[in-house]
């Protein structure tokens, strides 16, 4: 029978011990490993969890971006639309700031002009009543002279105040009546010659026309007004507009155009304005042809 030497036992105790030792350390490490593997196993769950998550997440955010680059595209078109209306809006404000600046230069002007209109007006104004007052003093004149007119035609009505002209070397120096004139005129018949020797004479119109009208006189002469008042009127057929010629004597002075007409008298101006100054009362007047 085999025998184990004495010392080989403790050395197979420690042996045994340390057997059980490394076996007890390895145990533990591997449980420890364990532990760490699982541990290790739940982080990359997790992190394979968060992975998914994240990349879910990237995938919303890429959404997010391109949704937000064309909401940006569109801002950025929608900017520039803006920035072109701003653009326009500037411009036209511009505009309406000329026209504003314009506008204050016209109405300052206007008011310039509606002051200096204003003046005029009053100064106008000051004229007219000084206008007025000379206007009611020739009417105060002309009242009076249309008072003398009618005093005229009052002491003139029961007188003829025109003949008609034979020829043109026949005058009527005074207004006479009809009747009287014919008794008159008979006598005259002898002087029938005279008419052959002025048709003869062909120099004889340009000394005294040939009048073939009526025949009147100047009755009143008014040089401020221009104007004279003649011996003949509506019943001698006289209308507004006629016109005769003044003689003194035989020598023609100018001529006169009927402006106003009464029953027996009429009022005419002068044609030349140096006639009031040749003219004078009594002297004849011949209605002219039409």
């Amino acid at each position: 029978m085999f025998k184990i030497p004495k010392f080989t036992l403790p050395v197979l105790i420690v042996l045994l011990i340390i057997a059980f030792i490394f076996g007890a350390s390895g145990f533990y490490s591997f449980q420890r490993e364990k532990a760490i593997n699982l541990a290790l196993q739940g982080k990359l769950e997790q992190a394979e969890t968060a992975q998914k998550q994240t990349e879910e997440k990237l995938t919303g955010a890429k959404k997010t971006i391109s949704d937000l680059e064309s909401k940006l595209q569109a801002a950025n078109t929608e900017i520039q639309r803006l920035s072109g209306d701003l653009d326009q809006q500037k411009a036209v404000n511009s505009e309406t700031s000329a026209q504003l600046e314009q506008t204050k230069a016209d109405l300052e002007q206007q008011k310039n002009l509606r002051a200096d209109l204003e003046s005029r007006l009053s100064g106008a104004q000051e004229e007219a009543k000084k206008a007025q007052g000379q206007v009611s003093a020739l009417q105060e004149k002309n009242n009076v002279l249309e008072s003398k007119l009618k005093d005229l035609e009052v002491k003139n009505q029961s007188v003829e105040l025109g003949t008609v002209i034979v020829n043109p070397e026949s005058t009527v120096k005074a207004p006479v009546q009809k009747k009287e004139s014919k008794k008159k005129a008979e006598p005259k018949k002898k002087a029938a010659p005279a008419k052959k020797e002025a048709v003869e004479k062909p120099k004889q119109p340009e000394v005294v026309p040939v009048a073939t009208g009526f025949e009147g006189k100047v009755m009143v002469i008014n040089k401020e007004y221009n104007f004279v008042v003649i011996s003949l009127g509506s019943k001698d057929g006289i209308e507004v507009g006629s016109a005769f010629s003044v003689y003194h004597g035989d020598s023609y002075l100018g001529d006169v155009r009927i402006e106003k007409v009464h029953d027996s008298m009429s009022a005419a101006g002068f044609v030349s304005a140096d006639l009031k100054d040749k003219v004078s009362e009594g002297d004849r007047v011949v209605r002219k042809e039409k």
